[in-house]
């Protein structure tokens, strides 16, 4: 748009959707940086649970790449896959999927996390929801069983929980805690050894959340690259546990 004064030398204003960059900063070079960031935790899915965590990568970034390029081929615009960021909802997509899924699945909720929650709002910058956690939330509610069952990590049984099984059924290895609390079965040794695999990742979960301390180290990296802000993930994780510690 356009200043039409009188003064010739008046700039030109430009006006364009989110998301507003300040600095010399393309997407692409801001999704390569997130994708780097992920390097450690889908390394340490590979670790923890073998290579069906690179089969889920691979058929999640499959629906989410794949479904922008047909939606914008179908409808005559230019292709926007190289700013990495469909390929970024794919990988986060499967972050949060439990190892066991059918790799099918993950395709699926890629293309609906694209199709339905991205580009039909106008694509990067106009979506109201995040399109990965989308994704998630359609696969859970159509597959609930499937998107439940939390395998045990490959090299080895939990140690440090006090069962010996190869799957998880229940949500995460912290319900086991809350109700052995409530059933006054809690014991504090058994506890500490616990939080350690929860640091390091060895417990069942979806394949890129289990290890907090590989999540600190990319965001770490981000945060030294100034892709993000301190204040944003710290507020939102400390209102996470407050609420948390209210209704418990």
């Amino acid at each position: 748009m356009t200043d039409k004064t009188a003064n010739p030398s008046t700039s030109l204003m430009h006006v364009s959707v989110a998301p507003h960059v300040r600095r010399a900063e393309s997407v692409q070079t801001i999704m390569i940086s997130v994708i780097i960031a992920l390097v450690p935790a889908f390394a340490g899915s590979l670790y923890y649970f073998g290579v069906r965590s690179l089969f889920l990568v691979c058929a999640s970034i499959l629906g989410t790449v794949g479904a922008e390029w047909l939606i914008n081929a179908a409808l005559k615009k230019p292709h926007t896959i190289k700013d990495a960021s469909a390929l970024i909802t794919g990988v986060l997509l499967a972050f949060t999927l439990p190892p066991d899924l059918s790799p099918w699945m993950a395709t699926l909720g890629g293309v609906f996390a694209i199709g339905v929650v991205k580009t039909a709002f106008g694509g990067l910058g106009n979506n109201f929801l995040n399109p990965a956690l989308a994704g998630r939330a359609f696969l859970t509610v159509s597959y609930p069983a499937a998107m439940t069952h939390w395998s045990a990590p490959l090299n080895g049984t939990l140690s440090g929980f006090p069962w010996n099984i190869e799957g998880l059924t229940s949500a995460t290895p912290l319900a086991y805690f809350k109700h052995a609390a409530l059933s006054g079965n809690f014991r504090p040794l058994v506890f500490k050894n616990a939080l350690a695999n929860l640091f390091w990742g060895n417990c069942g979960g979806s394949i890129g959340e289990t290890s907090a301390l590989l999540l600190v180290l990319g965001a770490c990296f981000l945060w030294y690259k100034r892709i993000i802000g301190f204040s944003i993930p710290v507020l939102f994780i400390g209102t996470v546990f407050v609420g948390f510690w209210v209704t418990n």
